[in-house]
C-alpha cells in the first residue's frame, strides 16, 4: 500500500495559559473510531507499521508533548482522549488532519476524565480475564467525586463494575452494558432489587446512604471487569471521572 493510503495526525498539547509547547513524556493518550469506545487502527508510521493493543490497554504514551500517528486515508475523523502527566484531561471528539493543537488548561481545578473501555477483540481482552486495566489512572493527588458511563457499543449480558486497582467494585457496581446512552448510578444503597449503584469508595452502601469523596496521593490504575460472563461479550463505550486537582 502506498504512503498516499495513510493520514497523518500532528498534535502539539500547548499550555492554555502561556501559549507555549508542553513538554510531556508520560502522559497517554488513546485513538477512537468516532462516535464509539473502540480504538482505532492507527499506525506508528506511513510505511503501515500498526499499533497494536495489549490486554485491555488502550493507551498510548505521548512523546514530548507530541502526538503522533497515521490511519488510512479513508478515515478522516478520530476521537481522541488525552490525560497529561501533569493530570489534566482533555477528550476531543471528531478530530482531523487539519488540527494541530491541544489545548490544555493548566489552570482548572475541576477536571473530567474521558478514558475508554472496551470489551471487544478490538481490545485484546482473553476470554480467562476477569479485570481489566484500560492503561489510565487517577493522577496523583486528586479528589475524586464521581463515576459515569457512556454505553456506544451494546453487549450481550454485560454489566460492568468500574473501580481502581485492588478495588474493581469501588466507584460502580452493575452498570448493564445491554443498552446504549449515558449511565448514571443510583442514589441509594445497593440492594438484591437495586444494583446499579455507587461503589463503596463513592458511598456508604453498607449502612447509610453517604456520598464519599476519595483523595489520592499517589497515582491509582483505573480498572473494569464484567461480572456476568469472562468472555468477549462486545460492550465499548466511555467511562467519566469527576476530579479536581489539589494543590500541592
Amino acid at each position: 500500500m502506498g504512503r498516499n493510503q495513510y493520514n497523518e495526525y500532528y498534535l502539539q498539547l500547548i499550555n492554555g495559559r502561556t501559549g507555549m509547547p508542553i513538554n510531556d513524556d508520560t502522559g497517554l493518550y488513546s485513538v477512537l473510531t468516532t462516535g464509539t469506545g473502540t480504538p482505532a487502527t492507527i499506525y506508528s508510521d506511513d510505511n503501515g507499521t500498526a499499533v497494536t493493543y495489549t490486554a485491555a490497554l488502550l493507551a498510548n504514551t505521548i512523546t514530548d508533548g507530541i502526538i503522533r500517528f497515521w490511519t488510512l486515508s479513508s478515515v478522516t475523523t478520530v476521537d481522541i482522549c488525552v490525560v497529561t502527566a501533569s493530570g489534566h484531561s482533555v477528550f476531543i471528539s471528531g478530530l482531523t488532519i487539519s488540527q494541530h493543537r491541544i489545548l490544555v488548561d493548566v489552570e482548572s481545578i475541576r477536571q473530567l476524565m474521558v478514558v475508554p473501555f472496551c470489551l471487544t477483540a478490538a481490545g485484546s481482552l482473553t476470554a480467562t480475564a476477569s479485570v481489566w486495566a484500560n492503561g489510565y489512572s487517577i493522577p496523583a493527588n486528586t479528589l475524586v467525586h464521581d463515576c459515569f458511563l457512556r454505553v456506544s457499543t451494546l453487549g450481550t449480558l454485560a454489566s460492568l463494575n468500574i473501580g481502581i486497582s485492588g478495588t474493581p467494585t469501588g466507584y460502580i457496581i452493575a452498570a448493564t452494558a445491554a443498552v446504549t446512552g449515558y449511565l448514571f448510578p443510583l442514589e441509594v444503597l445497593a440492594s438484591a432489587t437495586v444494583t446499579f449503584s455507587r461503589g463503596a469508595l463513592l458511598a456508604d452502601i453498607t449502612a447509610q446512604n453517604v456520598r464519599k469523596f476519595p483523595i489520592y496521593p499517589a497515582a491509582t490504575a483505573i480498572v473494569y471487569n464484567n461480572i456476568t460472563s469472562t468472555t468477549l461479550i462486545g460492550a465499548a463505550g466511555w467511562i467519566y471521572i469527576v476530579y479536581d486537582k489539589l494543590p500541592v
